[in-house]
């Protein structure tokens, strides 16, 4: 969706990981690419370890999605006292600002993103506010929130056990039991 990944499928790109590594099967217009190696992305232990070692682990608090989720007021309060910040704030509503999404038009959006017409665009509209407001409302027409696929039984299976080892050491940097991550396919 964010230009980065051509592949529609997160098995697919997964497992091109080690071909992308060598600079092949690289979508022409990425910029960043060291985003598509997602297995990188993912060591949420090495991160969250830095951060605590640089600030402390009194100055950190970390969130677990599931939790957030499953009762996203009581994370905001807990969130709230710890920032030290006035608990009585509530936001109009806690909607899903941030959902899956889809494009409508694929051909739309590689047409949008091709470096040659980028450039023409920005000769034509030399205002970046101006294309970037442009760009901003094709964006919305041309995109649809849809519900994120399930992943593959056999295919999650797989990732669990893979990662296993760093959810666990995970669990004990945060003293969190974590297993739930790998021990059922939801």
């Amino acid at each position: 969706y964010t230009r980065v990944e051509d592949k529609k499928n997160f098995e697919i790109a997964l497992n091109l990981e080690k071909e992308r590594k060598k600079g092949n099967n690289i979508h022409t217009n990425s910029t960043i690419v060291n985003l598509v190696f997602y297995r990188e992305l993912e060591s949420y232990y090495s991160q969250v370890k830095r951060f605590i070692e640089i600030f402390g682990q009194s100055r950190i608090r970390i969130i677990i999605y599931d939790n957030f989720k499953a009762d996203t007021e009581h994370t905001y309060l807990e969130t709230l006292k710890f920032l030290g910040v006035d608990e009585n704030f509530r936001p109009p509503s806690f909607q899903r600002i941030n959902q899956n999404k889809r494009r409508r038009n694929e051909w739309l959006r590689q047409v949008l993103n091709n470096k040659i017409v980028k450039k023409s665009v920005r000769a034509i509209i030399p205002s970046y506010p101006l294309r970037q407001s442009i760009a901003h409302n094709l964006t919305w027409l041309t995109t649809v929130n849809e519900k994120r696929k399930i992943l593959d039984s056999t295919f999650r299976l797989q990732l669990q056990g893979e990662f296993r080892e760093e959810i666990n050491a995970l669990s004990e940097l945060i003293d969190q039991d974590l297993s739930y991550w790998y021990q059922s396919v939801r």
